[in-house]
């Protein structure tokens, strides 16, 4: 991640890796978050049949049964990684340069 952001234009770039848990209190209620954040999916979900919205339903509780606790909610452990960088005017290959302002500017 570093480099990518190196060549897009940023200096003393620093990364973090941050671990987290993702929680709901449902299978359900993690199916409708998926569909929150996902407009193409919500909108390939809400275009199908009701029987196919029920098989994905199905499906991904199947899926997430691994991270189901004792009381039905949801727990996935996860990792992200931020990261934080100034960014050069000029891009990675044209560092910025100060210019002289004038009345005009």
């Amino acid at each position: 991640m570093e480099k990518m952001m190196i060549h897009a234009g940023f200096a003393d770039v620093r990364t973090e890796r941050i671990r987290l848990t993702l929680e709901w209190a449902s299978t359900d209620e993690c199916t409708q978050y998926v569909l929150d954040v996902s407009p193409e999916l919500a909108a390939l979900f809400l275009d199908s049949p009701p029987g196919q919205r029920a098989e994905y339903r199905q499906r991904l509780a199947e899926r997430l049964r691994p991270y189901v606790i004792v009381d039905g909610s949801v727990r996935i452990p996860n990792m992200t990684i931020c990261a934080a960088g100034h960014h050069i005017r000029g891009g990675y290959d044209q560092p910025s340069r100060p210019r002289a302002l004038s009345a005009r500017s």
